[in-house]
């Protein structure tokens, strides 16, 4: 009888050890459980995929009041709608393979997003809700049904709802989905800063050879400028002091590495960017720059092989869109 007794206590125990595991256990759904921060990581490279859209409106293609845009495991189609001051927009985004350096995640799956903006509020309301799957982690699927809300311009965007990964509920103001946009705001304000030195090239002041200097409110340049026949090289070292950044409202301080080659025609062939900032009242806090190449126009549209780091995480930097 004791034995009995013995063996019932131990198949219990076995089912209790396996109702509770800490990690990797299965849920209702049959996918493997995460945490949080779990969650939120894979979360990052849909909410990357959304910035990187939304902040490269420059380069969508429109036809009436649709409008399309694609780039490397992702795409987009839908509308905007105009009723000044406010503009809608309707769109699908589609995921083929979409990959994150950092999270290691890729992506396949459609996601829609649409949203009004109130163009001179500021204000946003909108939803992000489809299905995804994913490679590369312990996530291998989402589901969105996730509301976004901004009172500002400029202000976070505060999102509610409920990201389902692995069959599991997650609150979306738990999921840290503001890292990515935070990191693009840091880095649009550090850009403003260099377009300050850039734009001002009639103002540098030559040196030795082919060494140059400029100097304004709060920042300061040194470095050299090559122009040749065709082309232009620069390797410059910009330093914020103080530097007040007045569309954010953003005061920058630290040193930034920037090298570039451009066709003189304009094009950017190659380039990099080194060095961390701080941004006093920015949500991200400072930002270090680990970007290996950069391609594109200067003033417009860019594209960055690398990484940045933020006050709130590391985000892969083709993400990001610098105006």
């Amino acid at each position: 009888m004791r034995k009995q007794i013995s063996s019932i206590v131990l198949v219990l125990a076995l089912v209790l050890f396996t109702l509770f595991l800490p990690s990797g256990c299965k849920n209702g759904s049959g996918g493997t459980a995460v945490t949080t921060a779990e969650a939120a990581a894979a979360c990052q490279t849909v909410m990357g995929a959304i910035n990187l859209v939304f902040n490269s409106g420059s380069t969508w293609v429109p036809s009436g009041s649709s409008v399309s845009w694609s780039g490397p495991g992702l795409s987009m189609s839908g509308t905007v709608t105009s009723s000044p001051p406010v503009n809608s927009y309707a769109l699908a985004l589609t995921f083929s393979g979409f990959s994150d350096i950092v999270t290691g995640y890729t992506v396949n799956g459609t996601v829609d997003w649409s949203m009004d903006m109130n163009t001179s509020s500021g204000v946003v309301t909108g939803t992000c809700t489809g299905s995804v799957t994913l490679s590369g982690g312990p996530v291998t699927s989402q589901t969105w049904n996730v509301s976004a809300d901004r009172s500002s311009s400029h202000a976070e965007i505060s999102f509610g709802g409920t990201v389902t990964c692995n069959g599991s509920s997650f609150d979306a103001s738990t999921l840290s989905l503001n890292r990515v946009g935070d990191a693009n705001s840091a880095l649009q304000s550090v850009f403003f800063g260099m377009g300050s030195v850039m734009s001002n090239q009639p103002a540098w002041i030559p040196g030795s050879g082919n060494s140059v200097s400029y100097s304004a409110t709060g920042v300061s340049m040194t470095g050299t400028r090559v122009t040749g026949p065709t082309t232009t090289d620069y390797d410059l070292t910009i330093t914020f002091t103080a530097f007040l950044d007045s569309e954010f409202g953003y005061t920058l301080d630290g040193t930034v590495h920037f090298v570039l080659a451009c066709d003189n025609a304009g094009p950017i062939n190659s380039g990099s960017l080194s060095g961390t900032v701080t941004l006093a009242t920015s949500p991200a806090g400072s930002i270090t720059f680990t970007i290996t190449n950069v391609v594109g126009t200067w003033g417009g549209s860019m594209t960055f092989t690398g990484r940045v780091v933020t006050g709130g995480g590391t985000v892969d930097a083709k993400m990001l869109v610098p105006g």
